[in-house]
Parts: C-alpha cells; structure tokens; sequence
C-alpha cells in the first residue's frame, strides 16, 4: 500500500470521530472483517448445538504478545509484553513489572497475533472436552484502522489470527472448537463514531448508543468464519459482561440488535446471554460474571478455580482479592454441583485470564493439574446417567434445621446486607436480625438443584409493633429463596413467598412457607440458598426446611 494512501486513510479514520454526525444521517461503518454481508447459501449448513446439548464452554483472553512493539503494520508501545509485563494496556517502560499471578510455560511463545498459538491453546481445549470459546472482544466501532484505537486493532488482529487457526485445524481434520462472542462491555466508554468523548459511558437507549452496541457484535462476528460460529438451534450466541459501563438502556436495545442482525446475517438471530444486572432486558439466558469466587447455576452454570489478582500490576493498594484454589477442592466441588444442575451449558472462567489467577490452561505453578479436572468433568457432564445423588450427612433425610444455635444442615450466613447477632437466651440461643435480611445455606446432600415440594417453618418472638415499615402495610415477614422460576425477583434467585404478619403477641410463634418451585442452588449472596426478610430486631429459635409437607 503506498506510503500516502496510508496517511490518507489514518487521517480519513480519525476524522470519522472527531466530526459529530446528525443521528439521523449518520451511517454504519464498515465491519473490519470480510464475513459481512453473508448470503442464505453461508448458512444452510451451520452445525448447531442440539436442544438439551450437553456443552462446555471457556472464557479466552488473547491479548497477550510477547514480541516487539509493531503487530502487524501497526507499530506501537503498547504491543511490547502486552498483557505480561502491564495488565492495564498501558506500559510504563521505566517500571516495567511482572503482571501475571500465574504463569505458562514459554511465556515466550504467546503472541494474539499468531495462528500457531491460538492452534496450540485450541489443541488443549479440545484435550478436555471443551467444545466452546468465548472470546473477550474490545471491538470499537470504526476505530480498526491506523489511526483508531489500539486495544480494536489488537482485537482484530488478534480474531484474524484465531480464525486462520481455525481453518487450519478444519482442514488438518483436528477435533473443532465452535465460537461464541464474550461482549467485554467495557468498550462502551471507547470513542467512536457513535460515542465521545473516551470515558463517555454511552446511553443505550438513543439510536447512537444502540448503533455502538449493534455495531461491536456485527464486527466480532464479521471476523469469524460462520462454519465456526457456536449456534444453539441455529442462534450465534452473544455473551454481554456488565450494564455498568453504560448509561442507560432499556427493553428496546436487544430487539434492535437482532432486526440488524438478522438483516446482516442471513436470516440468523443471536441468542443473548446477559450478566444479571441487565434487567428486563429480555436475554434468552442468564449468568452471573465471578464464577472463580463463587460458582452459580442460573440458565448456564459458571465454575471457576480460584481468584488471585495480586499480579494485575496497577490495581489501587487494597484492592487484592483472594479465593483460594484449596488445592484443586474448591473447583472440584464446583463441577459436582454443576453435574446435578439442569443447565445444558458449564462456563469456565477461565482459560487464561493470567491477571486474576482464574486460568485453568497449563502453568509452571499448576502444571497440567486444571486441565485434568476439567476433562474428567466435562466428560461426566456429557453422561449424566452416570451422576449419582450429591453425597453428604444429609442425603436422604426429610428435614434439616438450625434450632437454639445448634445447625443440622442449615447453617445461618453472614452478608453485608445480612448481619445478626446469636444472643442467649432461657430457651436456649437465638438469631437476632440487625439487617433487613437473614441469609441460609442449605447442606446440599439435602438438596441442591431440587424438585421436590419443600415447606419452610421458622419460630419468631412476635412482639407488639405498631405502624407500617419497608415491607408492607404492617409488620410481617416472608422468605425470599432461589427458585427455578427466572421470571421471578432478581431472574428467581430472590423469589418471595407470601406475606405472613407478625401480630404482636408478645410470645414465640411459627411461620409456615411453602417454596414453590425451589431450586436452592447456592446462588443468593455468600452462596445462600434462601434469605428471611423481616424487620430490623426480630429474634429466631428455630429454621426447619421439610422435604414436602410435615
């Protein structure tokens, strides 16, 4: 390309961001990639995960390059150890620093822009049963070309690079691993086109926001060969990280997502996987990010190793986090909950995210450790037959309580929102509430993913109150537990009962629920399975959860 073209075209690419265009006159930019616009004849034979498909799937980080500073014909500091000396994507040469917890062997060898190493990564994954990559993207609409924004240009590059692995593999007859979009969200404050200036969070509910959104999952998707696409039932998935990094939306952005893309792509609909603080967005499924602190099972079940971020160099003092590992027991036990959970798809977070210490691919730390259990899980979750029940000291038994401070299998949890106080009293100890809420774990060989009928009764001193508070027209309490029904409070995780009134006797009574639908899989806050929500004060002697009627 001459010389003066390229300047041309750098100076052409920020002119498209600088100069504000009219909403209404502005149009799309081209996608980076050249799997856009594809015809029906691209489609007719997509393979798609079948209904009820057991799957697993990885989040996969390539932003990692050893080499020198240019990749490709971009040249640049930036892609000098990127992502191993800096985790933040700005280097500061003087004070070059080791941003890894964990690290691989031939750290020398990683580079995004490689096909050989994504072909490598792609041969270990399939060497656990993995049928699924969720690559991160740092898309920015428009913003690919000399001139853009680096972290796009190192995306693209390095999506170019996974999908010539791809084709490799295909015609090499190695085993394939299909692909789906992980939206990183936080590109959402990038510049572009439709979003000025940089750390602008962008407003999802004007036609510019929704066109930056759209465009982002238009240009993953335009890099990525169809014949690799992961579809359920013909439908690419779209995983979206947070809300936070946006200003708005609402119920209208996700229709508007898929009338483009189905014009774009032949007829094809994304389905959408939302983290759970996209509210009423109206995503196919649910999942909660941090599945490497605590695993939980919603539409998908997420697991994860541990969590350890001491390497993420330019993280502010005191903001380490630290899950330990327990010596493989922590991820073990994880994947034994997700065996018995109704989920057609296990998430690992993740493959290689090095910073935060959540990888399981191999390193000099670990060895091959995590990519042993990985298969051995994967393989079990595609033959549930062969799950038996979740073994445990409560397997079997009809009721488990705590009662007088002595717990049998229901243990009380302490939460920001849900701290309490075990006080003695003549009848023994007794829980007394000093927030809102009043967290359980339920022992899981009692129950964990249920489907059995399930009661709650709870014992309280109901003593005289007058006026109405925060839960109702008079004092009262109910329960709120983690159900099947996703169509409940907080995609059912926080589904309440009915209202039972505390009518100031001045003595211990008893509180009956039944818990329709229960599910109890360990996802409410600290790994709770149900919360009793009662006002500030209230003492308990007694919580007994029944397997059907008593």
């Amino acid at each position: 390309m001459p010389r003066e073209f390229e300047r041309r075209l750098a100076h052409l690419c920020w002119a498209l961001f600088l100069v504000p265009i009219p909403t209404f006159a502005q149009a799309l930019p081209d996608p980076p990639g050249p799997y856009w616009p594809i015809s029906v004849t691209q489609t007719t034979e997509l393979r798609s995960f079948d209904p009820g498909e057991k799957v697993v799937g990885v989040y996969y980080f390539y932003w990692y390059r050893w080499k020198d500073a240019c990749a490709g014909s971009l040249c640049d500091p930036i892609y000098s150890r990127a992502h191993i000396e800096f985790a933040t994507g700005w280097n500061d040469s003087g004070k070059p620093s080791d941003a890894l917890t964990n690290h691989p062997p031939h750290l020398e060898h990683w580079d995004f822009a490689d096909p050989a190493w994504h072909s490598r990564q792609l041969d270990q994954i399939a060497s656990a049963s993995m049928d699924l990559i969720l690559p991160v993207f740092w898309g920015v609409p428009g913003r690919y070309c000399e001139g853009g924004h680096n972290v796009a240009a190192w995306s693209k590059l390095g999506l170019e690079a996974l999908a010539k692995a791809l084709a490799e593999r295909e015609k090499a007859g190695k085993p394939l691993v299909r692909v789906g979009m992980f939206y990183d969200t936080s590109t959402l404050t990038f510049e572009s086109p439709f979003n000025y200036p940089q750390g602008h969070k962008a407003d999802l509910r004007t036609e510019q926001g929704k066109k930056h959104f759209y465009c982002t999952i238009r240009d993953f998707f335009s890099l990525i060969p169809p014949r690799f696409w992961g579809l359920v039932e013909g439908h690419p998935l779209v995983w979206l990280y947070a809300s936070e990094f946006s200003s708005g939306y609402d119920d209208t952005l996700l229709p508007f997502a898929r009338a483009q893309f189905v014009q774009d792509f032949a007829g094809l609909e994304p389905l959408f996987v939302a983290h759970l603080d996209w509210r009423g967005i109206g995503a196919e499924w649910d999942y909660r990010w941090g599945a490497a602190i605590q695993p939980n099972y919603l539409s998908v079940s997420t697991v994860g190793p541990g969590f350890d971020n001491s390497g993420a160099h330019g993280l502010p003092r005191g903001s380490k986090v630290l899950r330990e590992r327990e010596e493989g027991a922590f991820y073990r036990n994880a994947w034994e909950r997700a065996l018995r959970h109704q989920a057609p798809f296990v998430i690992v977070e993740t493959w290689n995210e090095l910073h935060e210490g959540t990888e399981i691919c191999p390193t000099r730390e670990y060895g091959e450790e995590y990519l042993r259990i990985t298969g051995h899980y994967a393989r079990a979750f595609k033959n549930p037959e062969d799950t038996p029940p979740m073994p445990g000291p409560h397997a079997g038994e009809k009721t488990v309580s705590w009662q007088s401070g002595k717990a049998e299998g229901l243990e009380p949890i302490r939460h920001e929102d849900g701290e309490f106080r075990i006080q003695p009293s003549p009848e023994g100890a007794v829980i007394e509430t000093a927030s809102p809420y009043l967290y359980f774990a339920v022992e899981d060989s009692f129950c964990f993913a249920n489907h059995e009928p399930l009661m709650l009764e709870i014992e309280v001193f109901d003593f005289p109150k007058t006026g109405a508070d925060r839960f109702g027209s008079a004092p009262a309490v109910f329960i709120e537990y983690d159900s099947w029904n996703r169509d409940a409070n907080f995609h059912g995780i926080y589904r309440a009962t009915e209202p039972s009134p505390l009518a100031g006797k001045l003595g211990w009574t008893k509180h009956r629920f039944p818990l329709e639908a229960a599910c109890l899989a360990n996802n409410q806050n600290g790994g709770a399975d149900f919360r009793v929500v009662a006002p500030k004060g209230l003492r308990l002697r007694s919580v007994r959860l029944f397997k059907a009627n008593p």
